[in-house]
């Protein structure tokens, strides 16, 4: 979100607004996935699910399920962060 692609104002808050809803739920995805690998929320890299969502297309199976599926909060929980 370095830089805005759109050329209009209205679609810049749109945009923002698509930002701020990939963050919501990329959270969202590590508050499911902390308690099934027994961590906290805040120990789990936000940056390791970004790319983790680039390569979730390719495995529909994982992100097919109404739960996070144990691979998957494995996958998520491999980096962690400091305090």
């Amino acid at each position: 979100m370095a830089r805005l692609s759109c050329l209009r104002p209205q679609l810049d808050v749109k945009e923002i607004w698509v930002y701020l809803l990939a963050y919501d739920l990329i959270r969202i995805m590590i508050a499911a996935a902390a308690p099934h690998v027994n961590r906290l929320p805040r120990h789990l890299s936000f940056k390791h699910i970004v790319q983790i969502c680039v390569f979730l297309p390719h495995h529909r199976d994982l992100i097919l399920r109404d739960d996070l599926s144990y691979p998957l909060c494995k996958l998520i929980a491999q980096q962690q962060v400091g305090d």
